[in-house]
């Protein structure tokens, strides 16, 4: 079986935070951004490099947003558990190499995001 690396960003999630944080909010979703950019330029390099600088390992790279996890960082005001807002992770770490292969995606709740 071909070896597999995947490697996952995540970030809090702008829509986290009270009103009166605007400022900070768009920073969060300027790093958003930042962070899907980042995770498909690191797909195409994995892409273009895997014959020879991987040896042929499928290598994907995935960009999610967990949702409002409950955590001290949201203070608590989150809609999901913890293990809820990890699900989309571990789904994404368990799929077949089908999925796999579409590297450089942005994934919420198992599915594409487009952005």
């Amino acid at each position: 079986e071909t070896e597999k690396l995947r490697l996952f960003t995540s970030s809090p999630s702008p829509y986290q935070l009270p009103s009166s944080l605007i400022f900070l909010s768009l920073l969060l979703l300027l790093q958003k951004l930042a962070q899907i950019c980042y995770t498909r330029a690191l797909a195409l390099s994995f892409a273009k490099e895997r014959d020879t600088k991987y040896g042929g390992k499928l290598l994907s790279a995935f960009a999610l947003c967990p949702g409002s996890v409950k955590t001290d960082m949201s203070s608590q005001r989150g809609s999901k558990t913890p293990e809820e807002g990890a699900d989309t992770a571990v789904w994404l770490s368990l799929v077949p190499p089908a999925v796999a292969a579409k590297s450089g995606l942005f994934y919420g709740e198992r599915e594409v995001i487009d952005f």
